[in-house]
This record gives structure tokens, C-alpha cells and sequence, in this order.
């Protein structure tokens, strides 16, 4: 009976280093490095919406479609 208990522990502490050892699931991505995507509402291109232009709730990739749009 002793020597049943001593090879069941022995096989824990086994599995428990196997398990440390080995590499864990890989990482997801980084949320904070993706980037939120809008549409110009002219061109309908998606562009970051850190380079979008704003004007009246509406997204426009540059200048020159923020001014057609707006017409």
C-alpha cells in the first residue's frame, strides 16, 4: 500500500514538472495594437480611425472627400 502512495506522488510531481516545463498556449493579440477601422463615407475605403477626418459625425480619409462629401 506504501509503495502505491509513493508511486502515485511520484507520478504527480512527474506531471507537475512536465506541465511547467512545457511551453503554455500562445498569446493573443494585442489589444492595444489593433487598430479601430472606419469607412470614409466617400470612397467607402476603411482607414484607421487615428488618421480619419471628423466632420458631423461622419469619416472621410482626406480633405478633398470631406469637402465633396459635404456638398
Amino acid at each position: 500500500m506504501l509503495r502505491l502512495l509513493i508511486i502515485i506522488l511520484l507520478l504527480v510531481l512527474l506531471f507537475a514538472l512536465i506541465k511547467r516545463l512545457l511551453p503554455g498556449k500562445p498569446p493573443g493579440p494585442d489589444e492595444s495594437r489593433i487598430a479601430k477601422m472606419v469607412r470614409c463615407d466617400y470612397c467607402q475605403l476603411y482607414i484607421p480611425h487615428t488618421s480619419a477626418i471628423k466632420h458631423a459625425d461622419r469619416y472621410y480619409c482626406c480633405d478633398e472627400h470631406k469637402l465633396m462629401g459635404s456638398e
